[in-house]
């Protein structure tokens, strides 16, 4: 079983089963449903997907017409799982890398950085690491290589089943 106050990095092909054990991870830990998020950071780009990690104030783009908290503050306490990790541009992976380090948040178009009280979890999977800042990818305290299925060809039934 993996520590509940430790940040994972899954790494593995696409249909390794890299959310399921996602799954099993968060079922492990019993943590309240509104304190857990789950993002595929390759569905939105730029200013929208750190719009929707960190937030954004009322101005920061056209669109904004009020302050946001993002999905990051709303977990506050919890977990999150970020999905293609690898797909967040640079400059959302270091802040990223600043809500790993020391529990603070930017929104999109602030100058003022917030502290969290509590500790976020985070949970990602990639497939490409070759596009994860080094500095990032060793803020993740377990790192888990996950074969492909033509070597664990005994699992691809188990997946069925449970996806």
């Amino acid at each position: 079983m993996i520590s509940s106050n430790l940040n994972v990095l899954l790494i593995g092909e696409t249909g390794t089963g890299k959310e399921l054990i996602f799954k099993a991870i968060r079922d492990g830990l019993k943590i309240d449903d509104s304190k857990c998020r789950e993002i595929n950071c390759a569905e939105l780009k730029g200013d929208m997907i750190a719009s929707e990690l960190f937030g954004h104030v009322r101005g920061a783009f056209t669109g904004a017409i009020k302050d946001r908290d993002g999905l990051l503050k709303s977990c506050e306490g919890g977990v999150i799982f970020l999905d293609e990790l690898g797909s967040l541009d640079e400059d959302s992976q270091a802040k990223l890398l600043r809500v790993i380090q020391e529990c603070e948040i930017r929104k999109v178009g602030s100058d003022k950085t917030v502290k969290l009280k509590n500790k976020i979890r985070v949970i990602a999977a990639t497939n490409e690491e070759k596009n994860l800042r080094t500095d990032l990818k060793w803020r993740f305290e377990k790192i888990i290589q996950i074969p492909p299925l033509r070597e664990r060809r005994e699992d691809i039934l188990v997946l069925v089943i449970h996806v």
